[in-house]
Order: C-alpha cells, then structure tokens, then sequence
C-alpha cells in the first residue's frame, strides 16, 4: 500500500502509461514488404483509458507538424492526442499525451448514435503556429462533416448534398461516412464505405461537399470498401480499402494511389494489398495519415474485441 501511494504521489494526476509493444519487421534479416511499401516500425498499443475516454476502436488518424502530435479519433467520440519520438527511421517511443470527448454545439459530449467518428482530417497543421489547427470529422451512425477544435470543441457543420445526410441513402447504417479528407483543387471529399444503394455497386464515389463527384473501378466481386482518403500535396490522393470474413477470420487490406485527370476522372494505382494470411500483421486497418515526404501512419480499429489487436504501423512508399 506504502509503495503505491508513493508512485500516486510521484505520477501526476490525469497521466497515464501507455502500454505498447513492438512488433518484428524484418523477415530474415530483410524489411518487411508488399508491393511499393515498406515496413518501418509496427506497435501494438494496449488499450487504456484517459479522462473517461476508452482508448480502443480507433478510426481515424491526422498528424500535426506544428505539434508534432499524431491525433486519432475512435468510433465512441473520442480524441487522442499521441506523442512520437524516432530512432532513425523507426517509430521508437509512443506517449498518449490528452484524451478529449467531440462535443456538441453546447458543450456537452456527443454521445450515441450521434458520436460514431471514422474519418479525419486536420487544417493549418504545418504553417508555423501552434494552437490553429482545425480537425474535419466524418461520422458514420448519422451521417455528416464536423469541425472541431483539437481539444474536441464544436466548431461548425460542413455543407454536404442532402442526400449524403440521409442514413436511407447507405446500404447499412455502418457504413456511411467512413473517410475525408481535403483536396487543394478537389476541396472536401467523402466516401461512404461502400456504394449508396442507388449508386452502381462497381464504383467508388467520391462526394465533394460542393456537390461534385468523382469515380474510380471497383471490383465488386473483390468487396474491398472504402477506410480513408489522405490527400498528398503533389495533388495525388492514397485511399485505404478493407475486406474481413467473421466466421473463418481474415483481414485484407489495399492501399491504392488515386491521381485526378481531365474531366472529373481519377486514375489509380494499386501500391500494395495486404492480407491476414501474409508475413506483414494484418487486422481491421481504418485510419491513414501522411506524416512527411513518402512516409504514412496506419493504423487498427480492433472493435473492442479481444481476439483483435490496435496496430500502428509506419511505413514509406517505394515507388515515388
């Protein structure tokens, strides 16, 4: 009893360890590979909670030069703010540093059906000032695009075409908004997880809250559904797609590069497709962010489920 009063007393009150561990990503003495990407680091976070927030499900994932914090939202609400140290080209120290409910225009935190985050984006992340970064949230349970401050404050609504903001649109109430992200020449752009009932299920759409749209294949014999957009700042765009079977458990996972052309058209390039059944960990990817020249985040929701694992890799293109 002695000694924890003692560590309660050392340890400041509302500051939690972050319990992690790092993965293999080498096989042979080689880097872990797929395709054009590279494996630098893999970490598996445990969860834990930080001021009532329960730091599981994550969905989303926005990094921050100004602050140098990686931001992360789950499917509850709820906003983290992650501290990174590097070794050389590896993610060597991982620090949850705050933990912050979104809130709604009163103050008070979302809550049910209301705080199913998924996707993010951040504003003013890399222009020299701290403390004017902006975060664009998609949700899911009930459709929209959220401004918020980084510590969870309502800012305002983002406009979206009616229809998107209808749950009858989507062809399940979990898979609506999934992903967004902001394009210099595109604007705002969202995806639902997969097509809206009365879209052709052999496209991926992108809706641009101006009300334009934008499409790419896809395989519905494959059923890869759409996880997150980030936008690159050569004008590019990666996109992050996902496939899982419950009953004989297996993850696949695919990182395609999508470049816009004339006339609304995107071309795209599949950089790599990762599955359960490969050397690379594989699980229930959902969140993507770009940190610096070719390099990503990507990150795990694992549904709270004990049986599946909160996975943070970093990882370079090879190809650009």
């Amino acid at each position: 009893m002695r000694a924890i009063l003692l560590l309660m007393l050392v340890i400041p009150s509302g500051l939690y360890a972050l319990d992690y561990e790092a993965l293999t990503v080498t096989d042979a003495g080689r880097p872990l590979t797929a395709g054009s990407i590279r494996i630098l680091s893999i970490h598996r976070l445990h969860a834990t909670t930080m001021n009532e927030q329960d730091m599981v499900e994550l969905s989303g994932l926005a990094w921050s030069e100004d602050e140098q914090t990686l931001y992360a939202i789950n499917d509850r609400g709820s906003l983290f703010h992650f501290g990174l140290s590097f070794s050389g080209d590896k993610i060597s120290e991982i620090d949850l540093k705050r933990a912050y409910a979104l809130k709604e225009q009163n103050g008070t935190a979302l809550i049910r059906p209301y705080n199913d985050s998924e996707g993010l984006h951040i504003l003013q992340a890399d222009n020299g000032r701290a403390g004017d970064e902006k975060l664009l949230v998609s949700f899911e349970g009930r459709p929209r695009l959220q401004w918020h401050k980084p510590n969870g404050d309502f800012l305002h609504y983002e406009p979206l075409p009616e229809h998107l903001l209808k749950h009858t649109s989507y062809s399940h109430g979990n898979e609506a908004l999934e992903s967004v992200t902001i394009h210099k020449e595109l604007g705002v752009l969202t995806a639902p997880e997969l097509p809206l009932v009365t879209e052709e299920q052999e496209k991926v759409t992108f809706y641009g809250s101006n009300g334009r749209r934008y499409e790419i294949p896809r395989d519905r014999q494959q059923g890869l559904s759409v996880c997150a957009i980030e936008s690159m700042d050569d004008g590019s765009l990666m996109i992050l797609l996902r496939r899982h079977r419950w009953l004989t458990p297996f993850w696949e996972t695919e990182l395609q590069r999508i470049t816009p052309g004339m006339d609304s058209a995107l071309n795209t390039t599949r950089l790599a497709n990762l599955k359960s059944d490969g050397k690379i960990p594989v699980d229930n990817y959902e969140g993507l962010a770009h940190h610096k020249a070719n390099r990503f985040f990507m990150v795990s929701d694992n549904n709270n489920m004990f049986f599946q694992k909160t996975l943070l890799i970093y990882f370079e293109i090879t190809d650009s």
